[in-house]
């Protein structure tokens, strides 16, 4: 197939397009310099002359096939830590081998658990994030005070925290929204 009867079968595609709207069918002047016009009536049957007829309504279907579940090898924790002068935690992660998932955003869901003989939740979070070579290794930051307050119980001067982790590509042309558990951190030890 040439060029022209490439360009032939579009135009005959957005003169269906537009008969389905309701336009009426003009002269289109394509080179802008007021030679002949191209009647696009007169294209449309030369389109039917040997061309197969343009599938419009394909909407339902994708383009590359199903969407692939995300895998964990998307993100890792580098890190979890404390500071104790702003009192908040620094949850780093490790974006190295996550080369496939360049331009996707990224959901983080955050589950901060107090460890103890009795595992409690302190509440979740997320947070949301473009994966991207040039903006570096993503970190969150958060405080014990934006999850749900709970109980103090015992007469420790310290307590041991954890979070559990994981996420899901909210935009993406290759990835579904699937979760993937990503497990849990290691505990700190961080003062009442």
């Amino acid at each position: 197939m040439n060029k022209k009867q490439i360009l032939i079968a579009v135009l005959a595609a957005a003169l269906a397009q537009a008969s389905l709207a309701g336009a009426r069918a003009a002269s289109f002047d394509f080179d802008g310099r007021g030679g002949a016009a191209v009647s696009l009536s007169g294209l449309a049957e030369t389109a039917a002359e040997g061309l197969p007829e343009p599938v419009l309504e394909r909407a339902d279907e994708t383009l590359r096939g199903a969407l692939a579940a995300p895998t964990t090898s998307a993100l890792a924790l580098a890190s979890f830590s404390y500071d104790e002068s702003s009192k908040e935690f620094k949850l780093r992660f490790d974006t190295e081998h996550s080369v496939n998932y360049w331009g996707c955003r990224i959901e983080i869901s955050v589950e901060l658990m107090r460890d103890g003989l009795f595992d409690a939740s302190l509440g979740v979070r997320t947070y949301e994030f473009p994966l991207n070579w040039n903006l570096g290794n993503p970190a969150i930051t958060f405080k014990e005070a934006d999850f749900a307050p709970a109980k103090e119980e015992g007469r420790a001067k310290t307590k041991k925290l954890y979070v559990k982790w994981g996420f899901r590509v909210v935009k993406s042309t290759f990835y579904n929204k699937d979760y993937v558990d990503m497990g849990h951190s290691a505990s700190l030890q961080v003062p009442k």
